[in-house]
């Protein structure tokens, strides 16, 4: 028993002593590490984008290419496809979903972490349970439903199935943000003269920033990213098609063009990637004005 309890009080100890020797530069080699690691398929990609199609299938495997091609694939990628076009529809999904769910999900989250009603638990648990049904599973059920309503290959068909399956993720998330956030400030605020409404919008949607900057991010990669339902409802019209399909047109029967699909592959995540640091000043700034002077 005694050498039990010893154990745990020596790694502490010895955790103390790098702490105190090295500081956090052991903390920063790891997460430059990974962010190596992480940066190889990028790197990678986006060398197959500059490189010529003779070298995606030499053997042995070049890493450095032969030729630097620049950026002619990149302009063939938008000379070849609308891919202006692919990128509008894109953006204007993936922010229509993002409002929706924000919209509807911030008064739902507060009112599952504020109701006070014994059932708030298996609500949530109700409208995730919907969510864990893989996508393909309901794929038939919305093209049915899509096809019957005349909304294949529309926007609007992808912003209503992005909104059903983000909105319990968005509720989800920002309900734990509300619950963290201290109810003596809302008190408080009530007490000093606001209604509920008030307090919500002056104060607890100010505290919450950080959490609907979170969502907001998730939602917008996750509709972003969106593959499935986009194929099946939107595909097959040029007006209605986003990028992660369009992608895929450079998949012939005989010939997979891979540096054009690497090429297309970096313009997509450009957006994504703004967006993503957009958000985050947002978050740094919520945390900061969030915080409770003791």
């Amino acid at each position: 028993m005694a050498t039990q309890t010893a154990k745990p009080i020596i790694q502490a100890s010895l955790l103390t002593r790098l702490n105190k020797r090295y500081g956090t530069l052991p903390y920063y080699v790891i997460i430059l590490i990974y962010a190596l690691i992480a940066a190889v398929p990028i790197l990678w990609m986006f060398l197959t984008s500059i490189r010529p199609q003779e070298d995606v299938y030499s053997i042995p495997l070049q890493y450095v290419p032969s030729q630097f091609l620049g950026l002619e694939q990149y302009f063939r990628v938008f000379e070849d496809r609308p891919y202006f076009l692919y990128t509008w529809n894109s953006l204007i999904i993936s922010g229509i979903t993002t409002i929706l769910c924000l919209i509807l999900g911030t008064p739902a989250g507060y009112g599952l972490a504020r109701g006070g009603f014994r059932a708030a638990n298996y609500v949530l648990i109700g409208m995730l349970g919907f969510r864990l049904f893989p996508p393909i599973a309901l794929l038939p059920s919305f093209y049915l439903v899509f096809y019957k309503l005349g909304l294949l290959d529309q926007l609007t068909a992808l912003i209503i199935a992005n909104t059903y399956f983000n909105l319990p993720i968005a509720i989800f998330l920002l309900r734990g943000f509300f619950r963290d956030i201290p109810v003596d400030l809302e008190e408080a605020a009530r007490v000093d003269g606001c209604t509920r409404m008030g307090a919500f919008y002056r104060v607890i949607l100010k505290l919450a920033a950080p959490g609907i900057a979170a969502a907001s991010i998730m939602i917008f990669l996750f509709t972003w990213n969106e593959f499935v339902f986009a194929i099946t409802l939107a595909g097959s019209s040029p007006e209605s098609t986003v990028l992660a399909v369009g992608i895929t047109h450079f998949i012939g029967d005989t010939l997979i063009a891979w540096p054009f699909i690497s090429a297309a592959g970096v313009v997509t995540g450009i957006p994504a990637l703004i967006f993503v640091l957009f958000f985050q000043k947002y978050i740094i700034s919520g945390l900061v004005a969030g915080s409770v002077k003791e």
